[in-house]
C-alpha cells in the first residue's frame, strides 16, 4: 500500500474530535478510506473507519501514537519488531 495524500479537519475543539481522508494505491489501484478520530493527547489519536462497512471493507479502528526518532534515525533496521501497526477489523459474512 503507498498512500498518495491525506487530510484532516478538527471539527470540534472542545472535545478534539476530528476527521481524517486517507487516498492511497493496494496493488496498483486507487483507494480511500475516512475516519474519525478523537485527540487523547499531543501524541495519540483514537481513529475509527466511517466508511460503510460491506464484505470488501471492514471496519478499522484503532490508535495512532507519536513516533519517537531513534539515534541516528531510521533505517531497515527500524522495523524489526513484533508490530508496526495495530489494527482490530470488522467485516459482514455472508451466510448461504
Amino acid at each position: 500500500m503507498t498512500f498518495t495524500a491525506a487530510n484532516y479537519t478538527v471539527s470540534n475543539t472542545a472535545t478534539g474530535r476530528g476527521t481524517m481522508h486517507l487516498a492511497f494505491t493496494f496493488g496498483g489501484t486507487p483507494d480511500s478510506m475516512n475516519f474519525v478520530f478523537y485527540i487523547v493527547n499531543s501524541g495519540k489519536l483514537f481513529v475509527m473507519e466511517s466508511d460503510t462497512v460491506t464484505t470488501a471493507t471492514p471496519l478499522l479502528n484503532g490508535a495512532l501514537v507519536n513516533q519517537q526518532i531513534p539515534p541516528g534515525g531510521f533505517s531497515n533496521a527500524s522495523l524489526n519488531g513484533n508490530m508496526v501497526i495495530y489494527l482490530t477489523g470488522l467485516t459482514r459474512c455472508s451466510r448461504g
